[in-house]
């Protein structure tokens, strides 16, 4: 598969820098490599002296190397890499995954996160399932629905992937449970990370834009720096394990893999009896495995359709305010992809309110999660004049001003192409 970068993508590895850990020249982040800062500190006899600045002042490598140009010169002829940068860095930079070689790269269970967001959105939106089911859960199973997963909601998301995506496992009580991740329907689909044939990286200042009327957003104050592929074409294998489907197409599902073939069906399109041994139907696994990856792929479009319409609802004919300064919400919608097909969300921008649950399920049932959740899922509920039929109310997006012109871009777009 082909991974098309549409708009920056941002996948955190859990790592953040701070200015002791790069340098910054001509709008560039020189990344230090911490072994030969040390050996040339060492060489030079200022371990010691560079010890006692760190401890009592030191949050600014730039500082120190001041005076000292030639340890700087070489840091800078040696680093571990180089990043443009948008705008300015206050503090820190918020790292994107990488390999022990310092490659950017998209993990595959990323991708493979994203269309699971868009494949069960379009199964609930085109099966419409039993809503009191979804909400508080089957008898005799461990689905306990999306408000009956304590007080936080902070598990909701998985009680619709067991309604969806996991088939049902009987215990020794008799109650079917649905937790465990071998009976999950995507088991069989595997997708490697993806690597780059050709990208452009920078670090881009995320802000976080939030309704506070119907006709307008504040931009928050808070600046998360963040290393994001800007643009670029990605290489990964995707790989359906059919043999392992086909090895399932006489089960009885009494005890294990209990509703495996209704929500096959439900989820795909066709049931597990309709695949046929290579000998006796050559052809007949890898028409069905196109299908699935046909299947994947129509749903992202679907979910893309749906969330852009939510965002765009959003963002929709609102001034935008930073401060003494505002912006109209129409430049940010511009920056959405065109395209619909294979197009899905990846790392920083989304979450599984804003995703599956704020586009599947109605305003009465977010009210509903709203009050349920209300210490989790933020909103002043007793304000008159809040924007509350829009939900989620907030947006993460790379956000900068330059000569006084915005420069706003949604996070983790892109398409998957075969």
């Amino acid at each position: 598969m082909k991974v098309k970068v549409l708009s920056p993508v941002h996948i955190g590895s859990g790592e953040r820098k701070t200015r002791m850990n790069f340098i910054l020249k001509d709008n560039k982040a020189y990344f230090i490599n911490e072994d030969l800062i040390n050996s040339l500190i060492n060489s030079q006899g200022l371990t010691d002296k560079f010890i006692q600045w760190a401890t009592q002042r030191g949050n600014d490598i730039s500082q120190f190397l001041r005076d000292y140009p030639m340890i700087e010169r070489n840091l800078l002829e040696n680093p571990l890499y180089v990043i443009p940068i948008k705008d300015i860095i206050d503090r820190e930079v918020v790292l994107h995954i990488k390999d022990s070689e310092n490659r950017f790269f998209i993990p595959g269970s990323s991708i493979k996160g994203a269309i699971r967001t868009a494949l069960i959105y379009t199964v609930l939106a085109e099966t419409k399932p039993d809503i009191n089911q979804l909400l508080r859960g089957i008898p005799n199973t461990d689905i306990k629905g999306v408000l009956g997963v304590g007080n936080t909601g902070k598990y909701a998301g998985m009680e619709i992937e067991k309604f969806v995506l996991r088939a049902g496992l009987r215990r020794k009580d008799g109650k079917i449970s649905y937790g465990d991740a071998r009976y999950d329907l995507l088991k069989f689909i595997h997708f490697s990370d993806a690597y780059p044939i050709k990208a452009e990286y920078s670090i881009m200042p995320v802000r976080t834009f939030s309704s506070v009327t119907r006709t307008q957003m504040n931009i928050k104050s808070h600046i998360t720096n963040v290393e994001v592929i800007e643009s670029g074409d990605f290489i990964c294998n995707l790989e359906v394990d059919m043999k392992g489907l086909l090895a399932l197409r006489d089960l009885d599902e009494k005890d294990e893999w209990i509703g495996l073939k209704e929500k096959l069906r439900k989820t795909f399109g066709f049931y597990l009896t309709e695949l046929k041994p290579e000998g006796l139907e050559p052809g007949n696994l890898k028409q069905y495995e196109n299908r699935i990856i046909g299947r994947l792929l129509e749903a992202c479009a679907v979910f893309y359709q749906k969330k852009m319409e939510r965002d765009w609802e959003l963002i929709n004919d609102k001034e935008i305010k930073d401060g003494n300064r505002s912006f109209k919400g129409e430049s940010l919608k511009s920056r959405y992809p065109k395209i619909t097909k294979g197009v899905v969300q990846l790392g920083f921008g989304g979450g599984w309110k804003g995703k599956t649950t704020g586009l599947y399920f109605d305003r009465n049932t977010i009210e509903l999660f709203r009050k349920r959740y209300r210490g989790r899922w933020s909103g002043k509920f007793d304000r008159k004049d809040a924007p509350f039929s829009l939900f989620p109310k907030t947006l993460r997006v790379a956000f900068w001003v330059e000569n006084n012109k915005p420069f706003m871009f949604p996070l983790g777009w892109v398409t998957l192409e075969p």
